[in-house]
């Protein structure tokens, strides 16, 4: 556990959900771990923040109310961003469309199904963060 919670400690997570108790949910494990929990509720205000600051995380939830999820998807797989597609969780409560499933995972990110399991977005986060770690030290 002391290494699960050094492998997050410091780190800045951006958790995009419409639901509030699913946010304070994942803002609390996160703080809980030492990360940096960033909240947003909606896509505008996830759009703006993905373009004027770095995370090492982003949990997104694909079945947003009023939400063009993927707009956000190809976003976060632009040329400029193609890294942080390798960093998204993707949540989803068994509604979105297949064919955005198949996007999600033609990308590479991780999906949970909701209610999901605490312990698997935590060994899914330290996979995420321990590659992430090997690119940084293999680039540098």
């Amino acid at each position: 556990m002391a290494t699960t919670n050094a492998l997050l400690s410091g780190r800045t997570i951006l958790i995009v959900d419409d639901s509030l108790e699913i946010s304070a949910l994942l803002r609390d494990f996160f703080l809980a771990r030492g990360a940096h929990p960033i909240l947003t509720h909606n896509a505008s205000q996830a759009f703006g923040l993905l373009q004027q600051s770095t995370f090492d995380l982003v949990v997104l939830d694909l079945a947003m109310s009023f939400v063009d999820c993927t707009s956000i998807l190809q976003f976060l797989g632009g040329r400029k961003r193609r890294g942080l597609s390798r960093q998204t969780i993707v949540l989803n409560d068994n509604c979105a469309d297949n064919e955005l499933i198949r996007k999600v995972h033609s990308m590479g990110m991780p999906l949970l199904i909701k209610p999901f399991d605490l312990q698997e977005l935590l060994d899914i986060c330290v996979r995420l963060l321990s590659v992430t770690d090997v690119r940084t030290l293999l680039t540098t």
